[in-house]
């Protein structure tokens, strides 16, 4: 995809895009609405300070492991705003290769539900 394109995604009001594998480093204005936390916090946080522990370490060991066979995954993610109140997202994450480095990114659309 082009960069043009990403940032097209990311500027929808209720998408979250995320570029890197291991840690989140770029979130639209309406993730970090939902989620209470600013943008600087929630980057290198990919399922880390947002996380409800309402899913099991099998859940996101499954989620892993179908994002690094390159399987789109779709499913519902429970988070923890920063206020400490729940939330659900329904999420698909597609897994991409980049050209330049041939590094898995992976481009994660949210909606909360």
């Amino acid at each position: 995809m082009k960069t043009t394109q990403l940032k097209a995604i990311a500027d929808f009001p209720s998408v979250n895009l995320t570029l890197n594998i291991w840690m989140g480093d770029r979130f639209n204005d309406y993730f970090c609405e939902i989620s209470g936390y600013s943008k600087n916090e929630l980057i290198g946080s990919m399922f880390g300070i947002e996380q409800a522990d309402k899913h099991s370490s099998t859940f996101y060991k499954a989620l892993w492991t179908a994002i690094q066979r390159g399987r789109i995954w779709r499913g519902e993610i429970c988070n923890r705003h920063k206020n400490g109140n729940l939330y659900w997202i329904s999420t698909v994450i597609v897994p991409t290769l980049d050209s330049e480095s041939n590094k898995i990114k992976l481009i994660i659309l949210s909606l909360s539900t």
